[in-house]
């Protein structure tokens, strides 16, 4: 189980990843050479990756739909799925995934569907009209009760 330094430090990192030790420090109370060694120990375990999200629209994306798709052929699927529009993908139960995507337009959701028709059916798809929430799992200290 992670102390709650740890989780202290996980926040601020989960709010923003590019902020200081410095700025982490001073934020939460723990000295900078302790920041340092936990994130260092934190990016051996529980975080996986640093990114960066996107505005879709703004890169000329702004069609955005998410899928439910079951497979015929997960090998094919799952190759299919390395699609330059395909932003994140989750395997479910059986043998479905849940794929979100991001087109330029209706042609291109269309081309993406058209290209899918013989090792994948599309069980349930919805268009995003706008983020209400993203990315907000312990982001504030407050959140540290959920994961203790």
């Amino acid at each position: 189980m992670l102390s709650k330094k740890d989780l202290l430090i996980l926040t601020q990192l989960r709010k923003d990843a590019r902020n200081s030790l410095a700025l982490i420090a001073r934020s939460t109370g723990i000295p900078v050479s302790t920041v340092f060694e936990r994130t260092k120990a934190l990016e051996k375990s529980v975080i996986t990756k640093n990114t960066t999200l996107l505005n879709f629209s703004l890169l000329g994306h702004s069609l955005r739909v998410n899928f439910v798709l079951r497979a015929a052929d997960q090998e094919k699927l799952v190759a299919y799925l390395e699609h330059p529009s395909v932003n994140t993908v989750y395997r479910l139960m059986g043998d479905c995934f849940f794929v979100e995507a991001a087109f330029r337009d209706m042609m291109g959701k269309e081309r993406f569907m058209e290209g899918l028709k013989d090792f994948a059916e599309v069980e349930d798809s919805h268009y995003v009209i706008e983020d209400v929430k993203r990315e907000a799992f312990l982001t504030r200290p407050s959140h540290i009760k959920a994961v203790r």
